[in-house]
């Protein structure tokens, strides 16, 4: 079970929403749990970073869209996380050789700290990679409208 609680003022944890509290009623009174305490991310800096990664896709040129990329928006997003660092190395049985891919990102694997470096780490990348198309600023204006 999951739970996602508050920290009060008054040093209490306390489920966050109507589910969490549902699912803290299931717990035995006087039983011990064991608890791990992780500080999750923000949902709307998610939303966010999904919004400049959109954004930036737009801008590209089709022709590079459609030779680097396929065409294909989710190739470009790993591309550009790789780019920026983020990733593992594993070898590849068909092309015999060891390869980068980028590390998952799920929202519950990355936390707040985390998803800070990956999300300054792409946008470093794809300021480099717009300013052939797009100033830095018009760039940002446009994501920041969502």
């Amino acid at each position: 079970m999951k739970l996602n609680l508050i920290n009060t003022p008054r040093g209490f944890l306390v489920p966050e929403s109507d589910v969490d509290y549902d699912n803290k009623t299931k717990l035995r009174i006087g039983e011990t749990y064991s608890v791990e305490i992780k500080l999750i991310r923000n949902p709307e800096f998610h939303r966010l970073y999904f919004q400049m990664l959109r954004t930036a896709w737009e801008f590209l040129p089709e022709s590079i869209r459609d030779v680097r990329f396929h065409g294909n928006q989710n190739a470009f997003r790993k591309c550009i996380e790789i780019a920026a660092g983020y990733y593992e190395e594993f070898y590849s049985l068909s092309m015999r050789q060891w390869i980068q891919g980028p590390k998952s990102i799920a929202f519950e694997r990355l936390d707040e700290t985390e998803f800070h470096e990956l999300y300054n780490g792409v946008r470093s990348v794809l300021d480099k990679i717009l300013t052939k198309y797009i100033s830095v600023e018009e760039f940002e204006t446009h994501f920041l409208r969502f």
